[in-house]
């Protein structure tokens, strides 16, 4: 109950160790050769090195997120799960609100890039100059002409508008970005509590524990007769 610094384990703890104490410990344990491969329940056929780092490897994760029991560990699982499933929603939300506004934003970036040339062209005198100039740069202005009509419109007229527009679009972008990374963080904090929740319901399986043939896989124990019941 205890580990070699005088602290009291955890049930959690607790747990794993029994599952290794078996693991390592019982002469009639199943060992393969090879893990068999393509088969729905290929952790139970799996070397008992691999199943013993296992267990070692869930005993740290404990540690490591600080958790003391399998009721303490489901309701970690339940809170990291509903913050990932309010970030997933957040983020479609303001993913779709971007999406509406990328073809506006595209048309500013155009406008702007086209519009010293341009209207520097359109604002010349008549003359040979002008026609020429206007001959040379039809693409740039015609794209520039396009992107005008688009912003007109979107009721976009001035420069303050789209000064206003830039600063709303900007913040869209931060947000997704930030619910991106706050997503990804929820998504590998609920994948490691998983992966220790599996970990622990194969500790506690008989199957994982003494091998495939279970219970009826050696000479030590009694068909239908666990280990722990002796």
């Amino acid at each position: 109950l205890y580990d070699e610094d005088g602290r009291r384990r955890t049930a959690i703890e607790l747990i794993c160790i029994l599952a290794l104490i078996i693991l390592d410990k019982e002469e009639y344990l199943w060992v393969p050769k090879d893990i068999p491969r393509n088969r729905e329940n290929e952790v139970f056929f799996a070397s008992t090195n691999w199943k013993i780092q296992t267990m070692i490897d869930a005993i740290e994760l404990a540690r490591e997120e600080d958790l003391d029991s399998p009721a303490q560990l489901e309701k970690r699982i339940n809170m990291v799960g509903a913050d990932l499933s309010r970030t997933k929603k957040a983020h479609a939300v303001v993913t779709k609100t971007k999406e509406r506004m990328d073809p506006l934003a595209k048309v500013i970036v155009d406008y702007k890039r086209t519009r010293r040339l341009a209207e520097g062209i359109l604002s010349l005198p008549e003359g040979e100059e002008k026609t020429e100039m206007m001959a040379e740069y039809a693409e740039t202005i015609e794209e520039f002409k396009n992107a005008k009509r688009f912003l007109h419109i979107y009721k976009i007229t001035d420069d303050a508008e789209i000064i206003d527009f830039d600063k709303r679009y900007e913040k869209i972008q931060q947000d997704v970005a930030e619910l991106e990374t706050r997503k990804k963080a929820y998504s590998d904090h609920y994948r490691r509590l998983k992966k220790l929740n599996y970990s622990l319901q194969l500790a506690e399986n008989p199957q994982y524990v003494y091998g495939p043939s279970y219970p009826a896989h050696g000479p030590n124990i009694e068909k239908g007769q666990s280990d722990l019941s002796r």
